[in-house]
């Protein structure tokens, strides 16, 4: 049967194929006539020229889009194992290419282009399975590049943002602002910061998928970021309270580099801000117990309970009772 193709990777459907009438008969001029710039049966417009016979053609449209056709004498060359490459060719159409530059994506198309002709002129259903595999890996990694610049740019203009925010409190509002609230404010400015690092050093090992869309990253970068910042904050109250690092004690002139050490790593670390958090619960856990002392049981038969013995009792030193003697009274 005679074929064509045409894979819409910006859009959940794709139109139907316009190069092939329905009964499968041809009458158009030869494959070989055909050149870049033409129009595939002035209908398509031929961007790339993959291959091209007396026999089938295929090339890339201008939006990138993979053709193919064969005519009618061909049809009984046609290999069993092309409809399994044909299957691969539309799961790899489908992937997303909106992030690609012009030059990535006709490599990654002229990948998924050579693996049809492998499969038509040669029936080499092999070798087209490893180009398509390489072709797979094409656009792995470079979706992953994708993802991790939308990722790390939104990190880093919250972490601008955040810079421009600690010079404005550090020249200007300072002097106005309670001490207090000026040690939250440079926490969670640090917090930030650290966030920032924490995205830099881990960007290589996050699972990051381009189809999510370039938002939903931007958000994930940003959502990290104000989650140091928070921890920030809650690590500075906690400081300034005595609950963490109490051991620290600098002097006035070091207390805020101290806070911003405190803060930076708390913005760095995924353990630091939920241990803390675990610990205060514990702790408000304990203190309540305390305020609810049990209750006295008292027996049926209303028996008091013996007293404890008090405190002068417990520290009075035991007096030793000497025992008594076997010896007989003195004679009169």
């Amino acid at each position: 049967m005679s074929e064509s193709s045409e894979s819409k990777t910006n859009s959940t459907e794709s139109p139907p194929a316009k190069t092939a009438p329905a009964n499968g008969a041809h009458q158009h001029r030869p494959f070989t006539s055909y050149a870049e710039g033409d129009r595939f049966k002035g209908d398509t417009f031929i961007e790339y020229m993959i291959y091209d016979d007396e026999h089938f053609i295929v090339f890339l449209d201008e939006d990138g889009f993979v053709w193919y056709e064969w005519d009618k004498e061909f049809e009984t060359r046609i290999k069993k194992d092309f409809d399994k490459i044909r299957n691969r060719v539309g799961v790899l159409e489908a992937i997303r290419t909106s992030q690609l530059s012009r030059d990535q994506l006709l490599s990654f198309k002229r990948l998924v282009g050579d693996a049809l002709v492998c499969v038509l002129r040669e029936g080499n259903a092999d070798e087209a399975d490893k180009n398509l595999d390489q072709a797979q890996k094409y656009i792995s990694a470079r979706n992953q590049e994708a993802a991790r610049f939308w990722y790390v740019m939104s990190g880093f203009g919250g972490a601008v943002g955040i810079l421009l925010a600690w010079a404005v409190l550090a020249v200007w509002l300072r002097d106005w602002l309670d001490g207090g609230l000026v040690d939250c404010l440079f926490g969670a400015c640090a917090g930030g910061l650290g966030a920032f690092l924490s995205i830099l050093t881990r960007v290589g090992n996050a699972k990051l998928d381009v189809s999510a869309g370039m938002k939903l990253h931007v958000l994930e970068g940003l959502s990290r970021i104000g989650i140091g910042m928070l921890g920030g904050v809650l690590v500075t109250i906690a400081y300034t309270l005595g609950l963490v690092f109490s051991t620290l004690a600098p002097g006035t002139a070091s207390r805020d580099l101290l806070i911003v050490l405190i803060s930076l790593v708390a913005g760095v670390s995924e353990r630091l801000v939920p241990t803390l958090i675990k610990s205060v619960e514990i702790g408000a856990g304990k203190n309540g117990e305390s305020d609810n002392p049990p209750a006295v049981l008292v027996s049926s038969q209303n028996t008091p309970a013996p007293a404890a013995p008090t405190e002068q009792a417990k520290n009075q030193p035991a007096v030793a009772i000497p025992p008594p003697t076997t010896e007989p009274p003195p004679a009169r």
